[in-house]
C-alpha cells in the first residue's frame, strides 16, 4: 500500500489520510437532511455534529482494533498457562495486559478522554439541532 497524497481533505478537517471521503461528505449530507438547517449557525451546528460524530466512530475503532490485536498477540500465552480458557479469559487477560502497559495505557487514556469530549460535545449540540429540525 503507497502512502496517501495528502494527509487531510482541505474541505473536511475531521478526516485522516486513510478515511473515505465520500462515506464521511455522505453521512455529513444525512445529518442535514436530518436535521434541515436553515440558517449559518444551524448548518455549522450540523457540520460540528457530523465531525464529532466521526471522531467518536473512529476513536471507538481504534480501541477496537488496540483491543483486538492485543487479544491476538496473548492468545498462544493464554492457551499455554490456561489450555481450557474461554474467550472471556482471553479477553480479560487482554484488557490486563493493555492496562499495565505503559504506551498503551497513555493510548487508551487518551482515547477514552477524546471520546467522552467528542460525547459530550455532540449531546450539548443534540437539543439545539433537534430545534431546528421541528
Amino acid at each position: 500500500m503507497s502512502a496517501p497524497q495528502t494527509l487531510k481533505d482541505p474541505r473536511s478537517p475531521e478526516l485522516t489520510a486513510l478515511e473515505d471521503i465520500p462515506q464521511y461528505e455522505a453521512f455529513r449530507q444525512a445529518v442535514h437532511d436530518n436535521f434541515r438547517p436553515s440558517s449559518l449557525l444551524h448548518q455549522m451546528l450540523a457540520d460540528d455534529y457530523a465531525d464529532l460524530f466521526w471522531i467518536k466512530k473512529r476513536l471507538t475503532a481504534i480501541a477496537n482494533q488496540v483491543f483486538s490485536q492485543e487479544i491476538l498477540d496473548t492468545w498462544d500465552e493464554v492457551s499455554q498457562k490456561y489450555p481450557n480458557a474461554d474467550s472471556m479469559l482471553h479477553t480479560v487477560y487482554a484488557w490486563n495486559r493493555l492496562h499495565t502497559k505503559d504506551g498503551h495505557a497513555r493510548t487508551q487514556a487518551y482515547i477514552a478522554g477524546a471520546f467522552t469530549r467528542s460525547l459530550s460535545e455532540l449531546r450539548s449540540l443534540e437539543p439545539l439541532l433537534e430545534r431546528q429540525a421541528r
